[in-house]
């Protein structure tokens, strides 16, 4: 009778069950969190060995199995409970094709173990010793029932914080506090490395990421990593910033500007939008804004401080520096030179809602609380505005000279007196103007009366004769 492949194939697997069946497998009890292994014989099987582990942590296996030998794998128990290692071949039955032809998975043979905190001694054979420490015979996979055990790991600290965090160079942001977990740590460009300190709340843990730790410009985050005596975990990290050495400078109104590349974390003012600014012939990351069509590169100056500044036809031409005045959004700028010298004024440093910034003060001591600025509005127009530091106001400024509120009230006094006396002199006009107009009347009438006298003087000569 002609025996087909299927047969062929059924009968060989037949054969290799009866061949494993007698495969030897390492068992024992083992203590919380200790190791265990099984071994297996591939017999007839070849191909890739598969482990599947339960309540454990695979530490090691054999990854191809060849007929006639064994493989073994080791793993890392739970803390309580049981576990169990099994392991199956992915058998490659054809040999004929290259590569061979995954045919099936079969297994192979694996162990069950108890974990125990205190075990009475290791046992061989195909099974698992039970709690009275018995063989048990069988394929290793049967399950005694074990009492409930402690954990070891009750007992250990969970405690996972730190004491103390310092640094050598710089401040940590916020200061340290247990509880907080990130820390910002802001260090000059001259600052290669600094060396990080702590100490863990609980004798027992252990501090991981202490030391010394080299920097670069730009950000670097250290972790400071805290494990309990229980195994739980807790990191601290600093998020440190060293800033950037400027290599290539431009000079500005008798200053030398650093150029800066790492505009990373630099926010542009509003209305602003990320370019490329061409200053002195080389092309610069910058912003523009085509509402006031303005160019703007990022500088620092000798100290390091960084600002926004202008550039018109390739030159930088002014900062630009967004402030806040009394509730107006303005834009501080340097004052050209023709404009410093003004009649009356003295141009110097100024204070104006915390803000310090370049202006006029007037020389005459009764406008002494009044300044005068030069900034410019956030649609790019230029404008001088007036300051009253009494109350506090801020408007723009007309070009006529101010006036105190004490000089105000000598004006609106002088000009009541002025009223009385004018009013006291139209009176007098009108007084003597009808006195002049009596006078000049009764002169009239009696030149009238002279007349008719000489008159009648005559007539009563005429008379006479």
């Amino acid at each position: 009778m002609k025996i087909t492949y299927k047969r062929k194939l059924f009968i060989f697997m037949i054969l290799s069950f009866l061949l494993v069946s007698t495969t030897s497998i390492r068992s024992a009890n083992v203590a919380p969190y200790g190791t265990f292994s099984a071994t297996a014989s591939c017999g007839s099987y070849e191909g890739k060995v598969i482990v599947n582990v339960s309540n454990a942590t695979l530490v090691s296996a054999n990854d191809w199995c060849d007929r006639g030998k064994t493989v073994q794998a080791t793993a890392k128990a739970g803390a309580s409970g049981s576990a169990s290692i099994s392991m199956s071949i992915v058998d490659a039955v054809n040999t004929g094709t290259n590569p061979p032809t995954e045919a099936g998975t079969v297994y192979i043979g694996g162990t069950t173990i108890s974990i125990v905190s205190n075990s009475g001694g290791n046992s061989g054979g195909n099974g698992n010793n039970n709690s009275s420490n018995n063989n048990n015979s069988g394929s290793g996979n049967n399950n005694p029932a074990t009492p409930p055990v402690k954990d070891d790991q009750d007992d250990k600290s969970s405690e996972s914080m730190l004491s103390s965090l310092t640094v050598s160079k710089g401040k940590l942001s916020p200061e340290f506090d247990e509880n907080i977990t990130s820390y910002n740590l802001n260090l000059t460009n001259d600052i290669a490395s600094i060396d990080v300190n702590a100490k863990a709340k609980d004798a027992k843990a252990a501090v991981s990421g202490i030391g010394k730790h080299d920097l670069k410009a730009g950000k670097t985050d250290i972790n400071i990593t805290v494990t309990a005596e229980n195994g739980s975990t807790r990191t601290y990290t600093i998020h440190v910033t060293v800033e950037e050495k400027p290599k290539e400078f431009i000079k500005y109104n008798g200053q030398k500007l650093g150029i800066l590349t790492n505009l990373d974390e630099v926010t542009p003012p509003s209305g602003f939008e990320k370019t490329k600014v061409k200053v002195s012939g080389k092309e610069r990351d910058g912003w523009y804004n085509a509402a006031s069509k303005i160019y703007l590169i990022y500088l620092a100056d000798k100290d390091m401080v960084k600002n926004f500044y202008m550039v018109e036809n390739q030159q930088v031409t002014s900062i630009y520096k967004p402030i806040q005045l009394l509730g107006k959004s303005l834009v501080m700028i340097d004052v050209p030179d023709v404009l410093q010298k003004k009649n009356g004024m003295k141009f110097t440093t100024i204070t104006i809602d915390n803000q310090k910034l370049k202006g006029w003060t007037f020389k005459d001591k009764n406008f002494q609380n009044y300044y005068l600025i030069y900034v410019m509005d956030t649609k790019g127009n230029v404008k001088y505005y007036q300051y009253e530091k009494t109350e506090e106001t801020l408007q723009l400024y007309s070009g006529a000279a101010p006036i105190t509120a004490h000089d105000y009230e000598k004006e609106r006094a002088n000009s009541g007196n002025s009223w009385l006396i004018y009013t006291g002199l139209g009176s007098s006009a009108v007084l003597l103007a009808a006195l002049i107009y009596t006078y000049l009347r009764n002169k009239k009438n009696v030149a009238y009366l002279m007349t008719q006298r000489r008159l009648n003087y005559r007539n009563e000569d005429k008379e006479s004769l």
